[in-house]
């Protein structure tokens, strides 16, 4: 490859593994285990909290089945877009979902892969949330950054929820 030459990061051997330690968060919300699954698997839900503070989300859509997955797209504060496509690995309605991330910068350019596992139980009459996270792979080095602050983006995005799940229940 000549040095004005890209490297192609849709292949196998551009991808790196990425030491990211697993994410875990537990949070609980005064609102029935039906609603906020619905928050997760339905795309109007999802547009209103899906996002890490700051940005905005600008196109979302859910196919709710075993290989089917949801799309998300967001724009940061500074303008730039990105888009999550991930796929359903696991449904359990309402009790759990599991998925397949790619996390795609500005022209659909691959930044990396991660996985999540998402669990809803009963508690007392609201809500029990588990989220398992991890950042498998890197495709593009510069995107370390934006992998490392998964952290702090899910933080947001369940605080996100929370109000969101607030708001839904005021207008019952």
């Amino acid at each position: 490859m000549s040095p004005d030459e890209e490297p192609n990061m849709n292949s196998p051997a551009a991808a790196k593994p990425f030491d990211a330690r697993p994410l875990h968060f537990t949070r609980r919300f005064a609102a029935p285990r039906a609603l906020v699954f619905e928050a997760w698997t339905d795309p109007d839900h999802l547009a209103r909290w899906f996002c890490p503070a700051g940005f905005t989300v600008t196109r979302s859509s859910v196919d709710l089945r075993i290989g089917g997955g949801f799309a998300v797209s967001m724009r940061s504060p500074d303008g730039d877009d990105f888009h999550w496509r991930n796929s359903y690995r696991e449904i359990v309605v309402p009790e759990r979902l599991a998925y397949s991330s790619a996390v795609l910068g500005g022209g659909e350019r691959p930044l990396f892969d991660a996985a999540a596992t998402v669990t809803f139980a009963d508690d007392g009459g609201g809500t029990l949330l588990t989220v398992d996270a991890v950042v498998e792979r890197l495709h593009d080095p510069s995107a370390a950054p934006l992998a490392a602050a998964m952290e702090p983006g899910w933080a947001d995005g369940l605080d996100n929820l929370a109000a969101y799940l607030d708001q839904c229940a005021q207008e019952r």
